[in-house]
């Protein structure tokens, strides 16, 4: 689901940086769906476990987990939600 909204809004950005146009509300009804998304990946990644690649474990710590997510994929996800 995430990979269809980044499509989406890579589509739609194109589109309305290309044809300068007021969004319909549908449209806007999308966006919002999107961002609420887009937060909610946010905030599951700081729960989500992973494998450590090192020790092919499961880490299921929280604090590790947080700090490995900080330390990674959170900088391109916090960017992807902050409002511009």
């Amino acid at each position: 689901m995430v990979m269809l909204l980044i499509l989406y809004s890579s589509l739609t950005s194109l589109f309305f940086v290309t044809f300068p146009a007021k969004p319909t509300e549908t449209m806007e009804t999308l966006q919002s769906i999107e961002e609420v998304v887009f937060i909610t990946d946010l905030v599951v990644n700081f729960f989500q476990s992973y494998v450590d690649p090192k020790t092919y474990d499961v880490v299921r710590d929280h604090y590790t987990i947080a700090v490995n997510y900080l330390n990674g994929w959170f900088l391109v996800d916090f960017i992807s939600v902050f409002p511009f």
